[in-house]
């Protein structure tokens, strides 16, 4: 609290480290009028709530301004796209697509479809939207819908200790919304962090790949990998599985947390990589790409061996070339290229020579979207 008082003496401070946890400083415990004693300490969803509750928006609604002011921060850090894949309890996105269609919007949005499967009830509901009252790719490159994920049946929600099956009742409508995804061209996203699940999912994939062959082509993606083995990433890669690996993995300190990167990168399968933002991992790609570089996770320490490591160009093109290809726009982002769209940063720091242990210290000193000047440094 000390510490935090510090910092903020006056304004209202709260710092989420993850889901379940937090701080705050006193100012921020006096404006909610939460008597916390001397502790910072913030702990349990329900000990988080109040605070949640008052820094985003009591009806899941943000103003323009809100909106853009994050925006214009993702663009400090040189983030240019980004990839939501939420759920409808995560936020309304009508004001995204409203700045969108007024061509206002300094980071490409996409998103995955909005809705909650459940039960019997919900699930319905869900495969009504996904075998046509929605369309996969209805997005341009600023804007809109691209699949399905991040739980496409939330019942089915692992984690990277996980070493059951899944039984029938949960499984059974996960795989009814994944042979309807594949039936109408959907690409899905989905969170896939142990090994059961991954393998449990490429059977079915398998299956699915028997009457519909296309499947192979949706650059369907398996999601933080944090317990997938070498096995399971080569028959994901002859199945035309991608993956998407994130930096959350970095805030733990325990080596089952670390996915095989290096494993992935020498597969020849398509991965790419990112943060896991806002409320698990610090949003900076810089921060990501030491990780995947050095290896250290965020008490310093190297959470894999040196083979799980990947080079610096491999890195750089999971966070730049791979992922425009994950999201279907590589034919206008993701290099540097005649006729392509002008989305670019510069660098204060030489990322190919600055000490690997270092990189996260890099700081855009310019952002461009589309030719556009969206950030520039005050220096």
């Amino acid at each position: 609290m000390t510490e935090l008082d510090a910092a903020a003496p006056n304004n209202p401070l709260y710092l989420l480290r993850n889901y379940s946890n937090g701080f705050a400083n006193t100012a921020a415990f006096d404006a909610l009028d939460i008597d916390n004693g001397a502790s910072a300490v913030l702990s349990g969803r329900d000990g988080l709530a109040p605070f949640t509750d008052a820094v985003t928006w009591r009806n899941k609604t943000s103003s323009p301004e809100a909106i853009l002011n994050y925006m214009s921060v993702l663009n400090g850090m040189g983030l240019t796209m980004v990839y939501d894949v939420g759920r409808p309890s995560e936020g309304n996105l009508d004001p995204l697509e409203d700045l969108a269609a007024k061509r206002d919007l300094p980071l490409r949005v996409f998103h995955t479809l909005r809705y909650s499967a459940s039960d019997e009830a919900s699930t319905n509901d869900a495969l009504e939207l996904i075998n046509g009252g929605a369309k996969p790719f209805s997005n341009d490159p600023q804007f809109g819908l691209l699949g399905l994920g991040e739980h496409i049946y939330a019942p089915m929600l692992d984690n990277a200790n996980w070493t059951k099956e899944w039984e029938e009742g949960t499984w059974g409508p996960f795989s009814e919304i994944s042979f309807a995804a594949a039936r109408n061209g959907w690409t899905v996203h989905e969170h896939v962090m142990s090994q059961a699940t991954a393998v449990q999912y490429l059977n079915l994939i398998e299956d699915i790949a028997k009457e519909i062959p296309e499947v192979s082509e949706l650059r369907w993606t398996f999601a933080h990998v944090n317990g997938i083995q070498d096995e399971d990433i080569a028959r994901a890669a002859e199945l035309g599985v991608a993956f998407g690996v994130h930096s959350q993995a970095r805030m733990s300190v325990r080596a089952m947390d670390a996915p095989r990167i290096g494993s992935l990168s020498r597969s020849g399968a398509l991965w790419g990589l990112g943060s896991d933002a806002g409320i698990v991992a610090p949003a900076n790609p810089f921060w990501t790409l030491e990780w995947a570089i050095s290896g250290t996770n965020v008490a310093g320490r190297s959470g894999w061996s040196e083979d799980q490591r990947v080079s610096r160009e491999q890195a750089l093109r999971a966070h730049t070339t791979y992922n425009a290809k994950l999201l279907f726009v590589e034919d206008d982002l993701g290099t540097l290229e005649v006729g392509k769209l002008a989305d670019l940063v510069v660098l204060d720091q030489d990322y190919m020579t600055i000490e690997a242990t270092e990189i996260s210290s890099i700081k855009p000193v310019l952002t461009m979207t589309g030719g556009e000047v969206v950030y520039q440094s005050a220096d």
